[in-house]
């Protein structure tokens, strides 16, 4: 069965883990894990973390409005309501799957039925809701593409080499990512057997946050 997991070090306090499904459904056993930070050392106040693997793949290549995208979206759209449900600190970090044009495209979320719901929550007029990591660090080029073939042959049977920004780290508005500070992790070899290997054939997101006021 499929499963999301959280590592998280011993020297940080946490409670209320939970995973739940989404309620929007999954045909790949995707879920929601969740669990509260508390305060302790420079943390002043608890932040609400996230982490799922959203619906992957698409069943018709560029078709807007298939299983899969759609549920992807879907599942998105619950994350982002969980974050500013209740939480006044609350970051998703994840692999998201979601293309670019499902993050930029609103007619996308018309399409599915969605209203604006989608890109207005990433990009309202005023401060955004939710941020992206990546695009508040300054959107650092090398750090681009997780899931980046041409850099990566963990995977093969490629006709071309695709590459993408598929991992994501999401803030509220209790957090921001400091300028400069996202990185990628994972991205040498190390020896296994008689090959060498990447840890995985999507590499790792790191940024620092500060808190903000909500």
């Amino acid at each position: 069965s499929y499963f999301t997991g959280a590592l998280v070090s011993n020297v940080l306090k946490t409670r209320m883990a939970s995973r739940r499904d989404f309620a929007c459904g999954s045909r790949m056993g995707r879920d929601l894990v969740s669990f509260e930070l508390l305060p302790s050392g420079p943390l002043a106040d608890s932040v609400q973390i996230f982490t799922s693997h959203l619906e992957s793949c698409t069943d018709k290549q560029g078709t807007v409005g298939d299983r899969s995208q759609d549920l992807r979206v879907k599942q998105f759209l619950e994350v982002a309501g969980e974050m500013l449900s209740s939480h006044e600190h609350a970051v998703f970090a994840g692999d998201t799957n979601l293309r670019m044009e499902e993050v930029a495209a609103p007619k996308l979320s018309k399409a599915l039925g969605l209203g604006h719901a989608f890109e207005a929550c990433l990009r309202p007029k005023s401060r955004p809701a939710i941020s992206d990591a990546f695009e508040t660090s300054g959107q650092p080029a090398e750090s681009k593409f997780t899931w980046d073939c041409e850099l990566n042959d963990n995977l093969g049977g490629f006709d071309f080499k695709p590459r993408a920004r598929y991992d994501r780290c999401f803030t509220n508005r209790g957090l921001k990512a400091v300028s400069g500070s996202f990185h990628l992790i994972g991205t040498s070899k190390f020896p296994v057997g008689e090959v060498s290997l990447f840890p995985s054939d999507h590499f790792g997101i790191v940024c620092d946050l500060d808190l903000q006021q909500p």
